[in-house]
């Protein structure tokens, strides 16, 4: 079954913590489809911004297209946005593709760690071949730091948050221009 329309609206958290996803109508069920009779769509199915690319010039949503859309889902909640912006709901061709560029969940909150980072560029990723093949392995990145994006090492602040480096910059400067107006006035 693949839903084909994961989406923050159609993701329920109960009182007790257990997650219910709704909302079927976009649905595909293995085995159904094929007794019914074919139907044609001219249009992806689901919300653009949390539709794997993929499906929007028509080929079939799978495995790693719901994964599309719950590391989307996953970095929304971690970061109050969408890993690409608006931008991929822009995107009609493989070769807009290209142009898609990831902005990493730490630039939004530097508090989150690289390897978590890791595992939702790689979910997220805008060719099929490069996302996880089974949520068990995105599950798994995402509870247990794998060293593969530790590699990077750490990040230099102007990096994880420009807005704070230049802020301490100008602290910095305001700082010494106190001090140089306090030894010209001793």
């Amino acid at each position: 079954m693949v839903h084909q329309d994961l989406k923050p609206e159609n993701v329920l958290v109960d009182r007790d913590g257990r997650v219910r996803i709704v909302d079927f109508g976009s649905c595909w069920v293995a085995g159904i489809q094929e007794i019914a009779a074919p139907i044609a769509r001219g249009v992806a199915l689901g919300t653009a911004s949390y539709s794997a690319p993929e499906t929007r010039w028509g080929e079939t949503a799978g495995t790693r297209s719901e994964l599309f859309a719950l590391g989307t889902v996953a970095y929304e909640l971690l970061t109050g946005r969408l890993p690409y912006g608006e931008a991929i709901e822009r995107c009609r061709s493989p070769r807009d593709l290209a142009r898609l560029e990831y902005r990493p969940s730490y630039h939004h909150d530097p508090m989150i760690p690289l390897w978590i980072d890791g595992a939702l560029r790689r979910a997220v990723a805008p060719s099929v071949g490069r996302r996880y093949e089974t949520f068990s392995e995105f599950i798994y990145d995402l509870s247990h730091p794998s060293a593969r994006f530790l590699r990077e090492g750490h990040r230099p602040l102007i990096e994880r948050n420009p807005v704070r480096f230049w802020q301490g910059v100008a602290v910095l400067l305001a700082a010494l221009e106190l001090l140089t107006l306090w030894w010209h006035w001793a």
